[in-house]
């Protein structure tokens, strides 16, 4: 489906990853770095961290397909290609660091002290905090130039 009434399906699917895609970076971030919060936050990282990276999929495959359909326009939109297509690419990474952090918490609640479940959770921490970082930087940048692609000179 590349129209939805008329109107290119990507301009409309994009909407969701911009949306999504920086809730579960701020989610992910406030979850890996306050823990009190966590018990209360668990459900919407859960949650965001399978939707934003299926939003942006779907974002890259509609534009993909614009593109496609658009011959010649791949020099213009060649910066917002990349930057969405790193994004889609983080926010998997997010996700995915994003569930395992869920999950080594959730262990670490259940077992006796366990040194290497601490690791484990350090080290997914870094890796959350990092990549949320990047996810709304290239976010940030794939819709500017998104943007300045369709309405800039």
């Amino acid at each position: 489906m590349d129209e939805i009434m008329g109107i290119p399906t990507h301009p409309l699917v994009v909407h969701a990853a911009v949306v999504l895609t920086p809730m579960l970076a701020l989610a992910a971030l406030v979850y890996a770095l306050v823990p009190r919060v966590r018990p209360a936050m668990w459900w919407a990282v859960a949650g965001l961290a399978v939707a934003a990276p299926l939003a942006t999929l779907a974002a890259t495959f509609t534009g993909e397909r614009l593109v496609a359909s658009m011959p010649g326009i791949e020099t213009l939109i060649g910066p917002h290609a990349e930057a969405g297509e790193i994004t889609r690419n983080l926010t998997g990474l997010l996700g995915l660091a994003s569930l395992g952090l869920w999950l080594t918490h959730r262990a670490a609640a259940r077992a006796q002290d366990r040194p290497a479940l601490r690791w484990q959770a350090l080290a997914l921490t870094v890796v959350v905090v990092l990549t949320a970082v990047a996810v709304l930087i290239f976010v940030v940048r794939a819709g500017h130039s998104g943007s300045d692609a369709v309405w800039g000179s």
